[in-house]
């Protein structure tokens, strides 16, 4: 392999390491009781990280320096995010018995709308 390929496989690396550490910090902020997975937290980065560059372009603020700390600033939350869920344990589930003594009620149920 060539030392262009592994240049260029870091910094996508690097890229999706900041689209999940923006994503986390969304869902941080907003869903503070729900737990989100990395493919959604993902998502979520890469739109504000479009949002944030088309508004730096907007105004005229985009540069390589610019887009270098968004992306640096973005990788930096997702690794303190992954060191702090390393160190929490897991929430313990709430079990809440039937009616009718059968077991837990599901509490997706409570959830759905048909």
């Amino acid at each position: 392999m060539s030392r262009s390929f592994l240049a260029v496989a870091a910094w996508g690396l690097l890229i999706l390491a900041s689209f999940i550490g923006w994503g986390g910090e969304i869902a941080r902020r907003l869903f503070v009781a729900r737990k989100v997975d990395l493919g959604l937290r993902a998502t979520w980065g890469l739109s504000f990280v479009l949002l944030a560059c088309a508004v730096a372009s907007l105004a005229s603020l985009s540069s390589r320096a610019v887009i270098l700390f968004i992306v640096a600033a973005g990788a930096a939350l997702g690794v303190a995010a992954w060191s702090w869920t390393r160190g929490r344990a897991e929430p313990e589930t709430l079990t809440v018995q039937s009616m009718n003594g059968h077991g837990p009620i599901d509490p997706e149920l409570d959830r759905r709308v048909d």
